[in-house]
């Protein structure tokens, strides 16, 4: 019995390494759409004459559920891997301080649309370019070492299992 409880909590901390795998792998193709859209808009103010501007919408990244997943993840396992502590928890320089300004920013570049304030949306958008490739980045590194503590916690509960057997 105590052997299923010891398993059932490697099993269940593997599902949220999964899911956060899988909310961080949304925001990486939002974030690669809103390149698209942002660098398309772009080229197009930056001509000389536009016909009427199709105005996109972007959504914001949803900061509050990547962190409940993030934050029900034993703090132990996110250990394993230094560069993910320092993404979470740099004051300057935060995955969830950058979500923050790229929302903010979107919340800019709608009302910049609504105005149709072309040359404040220009600006806005050139800003957004900027913080959608830093923070892709960001995620994607993000992802590259939670597939690394995954592939560790699924290696070590093999090598429990099988000290197990061998007892």
């Amino acid at each position: 019995m105590c052997f299923n409880k010891l398993h059932m909590n490697q099993n269940e901390e593997q599902l949220l390494l999964s899911s956060l795998s899988i909310e961080v792998d949304t925001i990486f193709l939002n974030l690669r759409k809103a390149d698209q859209i942002i660098r398309h808009e772009l080229g197009l103010l930056h001509q000389d004459k536009f016909e009427l501007l199709t105005s996109y919408v972007i959504p914001p990244i949803n900061q509050e559920r990547l962190k409940k997943i993030i934050y029900k993840i034993p703090p132990h396992h996110l250990l394993a891997d230094e560069y993910i502590v320092y993404m979470l928890d740099n004051k300057m320089n935060s995955i969830f301080k950058l979500i923050q300004e790229y929302n903010e920013y979107l919340a800019q570049r709608k009302r910049a649309q609504e105005e149709r304030d072309y040359l404040e949306l220009s600006s806005i958008d050139g800003q957004l370019s900027y913080y959608t490739r830093r923070l892709g980045a960001m995620i994607h590194h993000l992802n590259i070492h939670l597939n690394l503590i995954h592939v560790l916690l699924m290696n070590a509960s093999v090598v429990t299992d099988t000290q197990q057997i061998l007892v």
